[in-house]
């Protein structure tokens, strides 16, 4: 849809927000995840990726951090030479992407879940160096709704329902009060999760 509607609905960025599997030592998802996305790559559409709790940690024990499978189909060696793609964190689960939309650069920042320090250090940096340009930064895990589990409240930053994936990660808060707070050029944290 979005491939077919990028001319009629000037549709100029697709962010993902995380989870391209389900389940993340499952490589036939990840093939399917890397078909689906070539859509976008066929028609020249600009993406980012985020890798989500399923790209990593599900189901049971099994715990990729590194996100070999992940980099497997979306390292940034995928994205060389697009004009739009301005690079990865070290790991190369966090990347980056300009766009200029009549005449005006946009940065979008795509996290890591749970970004922990390292990976927020990159990213500070990359906003550093792109004061000027408006950011939208994508992350998977970000704000929770109890509302959707009738519990009949809403908490923005709450782990008592489902403890972080991450041991290296920083709690949403803290993502909030040390990143997007003091850095002005952010206009939207997007999440997917929940």
């Amino acid at each position: 849809w979005t491939a077919d509607n990028a001319a009629s609905l000037n549709i100029k960025f697709v962010t993902h927000l995380g989870d391209l599997v389900n389940h993340a030592a499952t490589a036939s998802e990840w093939n399917n995840a890397h078909s689906a996305m070539a859509t976008l790559d066929n028609a020249g559409m600009p993406y980012g990726t985020c890798v989500g709790n399923h790209d990593i940690l599900y189901p049971g024990d099994y715990y990729d951090p590194a996100g070999v499978n992940y980099l497997g189909k979306f390292s940034p060696a995928k994205y060389a030479g697009k004009p739009w793609f301005g690079g990865a964190s070290p790991s190369g689960l966090s990347n980056y992407q300009i766009i200029s939309v009549n005449g005006r650069e946009f940065l979008f920042l795509h996290l890591l879940i749970e970004t922990p320090p390292q990976e927020l250090a990159w990213a500070q940096e990359i906003l550093n160096a792109n004061q000027e340009k408006a950011t939208w930064v994508s992350t998977h895990r970000y704000l929770f709704d109890w509302m959707v589990l009738g519990a009949g409240r809403y908490d923005e930053f709450n782990y008592t329902f489902e403890a972080p994936y991450r041991h290296d990660g920083i709690p949403a808060d803290t993502f909030f009060h040390n990143f997007v707070a003091p850095n002005r050029q952010i206009y939207m944290v997007y999440c997917g999760h929940n």
